[in-house]
């Protein structure tokens, strides 16, 4: 496996308030997935505790974004799960990585 599918992003927020409260999100991507054209991360995480529970955060990122200066990122947008009947809204953007050779 080349060193570009080997590569992650990191990424960092906080989900929007639903029930008064809010979580943060903290984590990194699993390696790149080629797709046509360019490629995804999947990601798997977990919120902080809050209010006495967690939620679960498991999606795809979109393709890579040209940011220049040979860098790119991604964008990730989406819902969690739903725990003690609500859900958090994430959108985020992840770190920058070295843009791959033919993308």
């Amino acid at each position: 496996m080349s060193f570009f599918l080997r590569h992650t992003h990191t990424l960092s927020t906080t989900t929007s308030i639903a029930r008064g409260h809010i979580h943060n999100i903290k984590t990194w991507t699993f390696p790149a997935k080629p797709i046509p054209g360019g490629h995804v991360h999947r990601i798997r995480a977990l919120t902080t505790f809050n209010r006495r529970h967690i939620h679960s955060f498991c999606r795809t990122t979109s393709p890579a974004i040209d940011v220049g200066n040979g860098m790119h990122i991604h964008y990730v947008k989406g819902l969690t799960n739903r725990v003690l009947a609500h859900r958090h809204r994430v959108r985020v953007f992840t770190s920058a990585a070295p843009n791959p050779p033919n993308e």
